[in-house]
């Protein structure tokens, strides 16, 4: 069995800090509003997030998401 990618997400200004695997990420990372609105964050997640390697990171905006496992 495979291990789930776990992650860790920090606000670029250092006051928080997540920790959440691909089946706990937050709705508004791993699914967003409806399919296809600009609101959909489907496509960030899976073509940006789900394909980090171990210990890479990607930045949003305001935050940094990087795969510890």
């Amino acid at each position: 069995m495979t291990p789930l990618k776990q992650f860790l997400m920090t606000m670029q200004d250092g006051s928080s800090a997540e920790y959440f695997n691909e089946l706990t990420a937050p709705k508004w990372l791993c699914e967003g509003g409806l399919a296809t609105s600009t609101m959909d964050n489907r496509w960030f997640w899976e073509d940006h997030v789900m394909t980090l390697e171990v210990e890479q990171s990607v930045d949003t905006d305001f935050r940094t998401i990087r795969r510890l496992v």
